[in-house]
């Protein structure tokens, strides 16, 4: 017997669901995501997957300890529209936005962060997965979107209304958070440096 195709549930391809279907499945806190109607497992992120995950949530909290601007949360399934709920690396919602601790799944959030990892990256087909995943942030109202790169020390940031990367960071430039999180930078070179 055939084992399914990596990150492909073992149900027949062309089984669609709804968000509201897929937040009524087991599969809804068990690692997986909702996209294009298809569930999807979502890979277990490595060691500097997390690490990355954890300075940029730490850095928050240092800056806005009492959450006065918004919430940011890791790994947190958001509902984008009946056919995608996907689960951010990082997402911030502002304060007047913040997710009730009653939600199954969030609503978009103002900033979505995703860390790529090398097998993200790997194939033709897995760089066009990750950047379709920026890409329904954007089509879902998401103001702003950070793709975290380790590989080669870049940050890409996209804005509502452009497809294209807006800019792409390097390691001696900051993250800024604009007009969502007035006044919060972080510097790359402490995304990516070494143990």
């Amino acid at each position: 017997m055939a084992l399914p195709a990596r990150n492909i549930v073992a149900r027949p391809q062309d089984q669609l669901y709804t968000a509201q279907d897929f937040e009524l499945m087991p599969q809804f806190n068990e690692g997986y995501e909702l996209v294009d109607g298809r569930l999807l497992l979502k890979d277990m992120p490595n060691p500097e997957h997390s690490l990355i995950a954890r300075i940029v949530t730490r850095a928050y909290d240092r800056f806005d300890p009492n959450e006065q601007s918004g919430r940011m949360l890791q790994e947190i399934s958001v509902k984008l529209n009946v056919k995608n709920t996907p689960a951010p690396d990082v997402a911030f919602w502002k304060a007047d936005r913040k997710p009730s601790r009653s939600q199954t799944a969030a609503d978009p959030p103002d900033l979505a962060i995703e860390i790529w990892s090398p097998h993200d990256l790997d194939t033709t087909k897995r760089q066009q997965a990750a950047r379709d995943k920026v890409r329904r942030y954007l089509e879902a109202g998401v103001p702003l979107v950070w793709a975290i790169n380790p590989a080669n020390q870049t940050v890409e940031v996209y804005r509502l209304g452009q497809p294209q990367p807006a800019q792409v960071l390097s390691i001696n430039d900051a993250l800024d958070g604009e007009n969502l999180i007035p006044g919060f930078r972080l510097e790359l070179k402490l995304l990516f440096e070494t143990d």
